[in-house]
């Protein structure tokens, strides 16, 4: 309950228009109606992007612009993941326009999907670290104190194993994304 009047604070309908040179999203107040902000962004000043699914049927798409500058939306897609690329979707559609974009582009020119944090080599260092100090202190606790606390114990391998599910789902997306590109560029060869 408290989630959701949460969640309506930063609800709003949105249109988002595609074309080949750019893409524009329009963001209104739900009761409203009300123009509230437009983001228009050309396809030549993504630098990258990133993208992740939620089980509760949410895409999340963030840009990062040439220009430092980053943007994230998120839609409520109600399309699980393997709907939202394979069926039409926000995701499909934007992913679309990338890969029409990135046809006829340099390498240094095109737009790249980029691994969310827990996916790269520095997001599984931390993910080893964790683990480490972890264990560390569960020892530390039993060998200093001469008994174990076993609901922080549990809470913080939870946690940990938490992240490590989250990392392997991360990497799943990605991954079939990235089959997307290679798919693409079989099909056009």
């Amino acid at each position: 309950m408290f989630l959701q009047r949460f969640r309506k604070i930063f609800t709003r309908n949105v249109i988002v228009e595609f074309n080949s040179q750019s893409f524009l999203i329009k963001e209104y107040a739900l009761k409203r109606g009300d123009l509230m902000h437009e983001f228009n962004c050309r396809w030549d000043d993504i630098k990258y992007y990133k993208c992740t699914f939620s089980s509760n049927k949410y895409t999340s798409i963030s840009i990062y612009l040439k220009d430092g500058v980053n943007k994230n939306y998120v839609f409520k897609d109600n399309k699980a993941e393997n709907e939202a690329i394979q069926e039409e979707s926000i995701f499909s559609i934007f992913y679309s326009y990338i890969s029409r974009y990135n046809t006829d582009k340099t390498f240094n020119e095109r737009i790249f999907l980029s691994p969310s944090f827990l996916v790269t080599r520095l997001g599984t260092i931390c993910i080893i670290l964790l683990a480490i100090l972890g264990i560390a202190s569960v020892l530390f606790q039993f060998l200093y104190a001469g008994k174990l606390l076993p609901l922080s114990s549990l809470m913080g391998f939870s946690m940990l194993l938490q992240l490590i599910i989250r990392r392997g789902n991360y990497k799943k997306t990605y991954n079939n994304i990235m089959k997307l590109d290679n798919d693409i560029h079989e099909s056009h060869s």
